[in-house]
């Protein structure tokens, strides 16, 4: 979130976050504070997320990937700065370099994207049946048993500034490779990138596209 009026540690909580329960919305971890403190506690987050448990019906879908494939997460539709700098092209010439017995397990919200690569990789491609209408319970379920499958994967070929892909590798800490046609250095943040968080206040009228500071 954003706001004209941040505050540090030496100002006075503004008074619409002076409640007795407080809801944070947010797609990245910001508790610790500091990078360093979520990286050490990173191993802790991932024993967490394993004690989650799907309802039956969902953990009656979900399968055992073969021993030793490779998870795929395409992001597309919405998601500009993937289509952007993780092109389908770069995960083919990545997935090519890969021994023939090697499996993979794709994840994608394009369905046309899944046709092609089905077409050039055939049987060493896995995928899972999915409704992929993000605002539909069913949709919803299909993309958590999407997130769980790629999870399984040894490593995770992941797509730029996707959570998606970062939290398939962060269940069980594999690696997680992001196709970038410009890569630049980052330093390691436990498969998490920060974003910055300051307080909005919702009788502020500042933002009157319905979009409440979010970004």
């Amino acid at each position: 979130c954003r706001s004209c009026k941040p505050f540090g540690r030496d100002k006075e909580l503004p008074n619409f976050l002076k409640v007795d329960c407080l809801c944070v919305r947010a797609f990245n971890p910001f508790y610790p504070p500091r990078e360093e403190d979520r990286a050490a506690l990173a191993k802790e987050r991932a024993a967490q997320l394993n004690r989650l448990r799907p309802i039956p019906e969902l953990q009656r879908r979900l399968w055992q990937l073969p021993r030793g494939t490779v998870s795929v997460h395409i992001r597309r539709t919405d998601h500009a700065k993937a289509i952007a700098r993780s092109p389908e092209e770069l995960f083919w010439h990545t997935m090519e370099s890969y021994p023939q017995d090697v499996s993979f397990f794709l994840a994608t919200d394009d369905p046309d994207v899944e046709e092609r690569m089905k077409s050039r990789f055939g049987s060493r491609l896995l995928t899972a049946p999915k409704n992929l209408n993000r605002n539909s319970p069913t949709g919803i379920q299909d993309a958590l048993i999407d997130l769980l499958l790629l999870s399984q994967g040894i490593e995770v070929l992941g797509s730029f500034k996707s959570s998606f892909s970062a939290m398939a590798s962060h269940f069980h800490m594999v690696p997680l490779r992001t196709m970038d046609v410009s890569p630049t250095p980052v330093k390691p943040t436990a498969a998490f990138r920060e974003v910055a968080v300051v307080p909005l206040d919702p009788e502020e009228d500042e933002y009157t596209d319905g979009s409440c500071g979010v970004e």
